[in-house]
């Protein structure tokens, strides 16, 4: 006797099967109409999904460089304008100088004037970024400008080469020739390349240097070990420092002297530190539109292997929800039927 022919047993089988079915294929189509994407690549592109792979690695490499160096962008921006304003305090310094070398009271407004230029200076050579001190170079963890930098060995290099400490009431015996030859050796060495990275900053002189595509990189930053602002630093260290008011008036003038000619070539180092950041922050804004460019593309090229159609996914959702619900229905009356309402 076979129990395998036409029965609500078996017909209830086969609904139970058709539905699960449906469901499987309508959570599929649901997943597409939401993500425009197809479910499985790997199914429905077979082979081809390698291609969207390569594409999309392209891609997320792409707009790790685009995101990388809008962010190199924004901290050149932030460095030129330090570096404007450094340069302003260069010369509004050199301005008061100017007036301070033969005042009477020259000394101390020299001294006064220099304490508030180098507290900007290092205030704005400590400039940083999202936790990065923008004028670091590649040691961008720290501040390029210490608050401890190099006072001490201003104070040693100066008994070394007087017998007498800075507050000593015979540095107004100090000649001007004996201030030139301090000026030009000793204190010059403390702000030398090898003094200046040593004594006074911590930056390193290699710069960070910012991919602008698969091949190139540019270096945008500008560190703290620049020339430019050691002369700045000299400058306002020997007029706030040395001899604390105390010096005869040729000694000051041989200062002064040294000072404003520091602080011209310092302007124009800086200057020149500021036309080649310029020139590779508009090389990097070059690249940068080309790989936008480049990343709509391969976004395109990408989309137009992995969407969908989206009118068609949500039709078969549509459709696979009608099914539903027609089975639905079928079974519910297949539950209904019963042989004893028929004898």
């Amino acid at each position: 006797m076979r129990t395998d022919g036409i029965s609500t047993l078996n017909m209830s089988s086969l609904l139970r099967s058709t539905v699960m079915s449906a469901q499987s294929r309508l959570s599929i189509a649901q997943i597409e109409v939401s993500t425009g994407r197809h479910s499985d690549m790997g199914l429905t592109l077979g082979t081809s999904v390698r291609t969207t792979i390569g594409l999309r690695g392209e891609l997320d490499e792409l707009q790790q460089m685009i995101d990388g160096g809008k962010l190199a962008g924004i901290r050149a921006e932030l460095t030129q304008s330090a570096m404007d304003s450094i340069s302003k305090i260069a010369s509004s310094f050199m301005s008061t100088l100017t007036g301070a070398r033969t005042a009477t009271n020259g000394q101390a407004l020299a001294r006064q004037a220099a304490t508030a230029a180098m507290q900007s200076l290092r205030e704005l050579l400590n400039t940083s970024y999202e936790g990065q001190y923008i004028f670091g170079g590649l040691n961008s963890q720290s501040p390029p400008i210490p608050d401890n930098a190099g006072g001490a060995t201003v104070d040693d290099a100066f008994l070394a080469s007087f017998g007498m400490t800075q507050s000593d009431a015979t540095v107004s015996g100090i000649s001007g020739g004996d201030m030139k030859a301090f000026l030009d050796g000793p204190f010059n060495d403390l702000f030398s390349p090898a003094g200046w990275s040593q004594n006074w900053t911590t930056a390193s002189e290699t710069g960070v240097l910012t991919r602008a595509g698969s091949f190139r990189t540019v270096d945008i930053s500008v560190s703290a070990r620049n020339s430019g602002f050691a002369g700045i630093a000299q400058a306002l260290t020997m007029a706030m420092s040395l001899g604390e008011d105390k010096l005869g008036d040729a000694a000051f003038e041989a200062i002064a002297d040294k000072s404003l000619s520091l602080l011209g070539n310092a302007v124009i180092d800086i200057g020149a530190e500021q036309s080649r950041a310029g020139l590779a922050q508009s090389e990097l804004k070059k690249a940068i539109d080309h790989m936008t460019i480049k990343s709509a593309a391969l976004a395109k090229a990408v989309q137009s292997l992995e969407s969908v159609d989206p009118f068609e996914a949500a039709t078969r959702v549509t459709d696979l929800m009608n099914q539903l619900e027609i089975s639905y229905t079928i079974t519910g009356r297949l539950s209904g039927l019963s042989l004893a309402k028929y004898i």
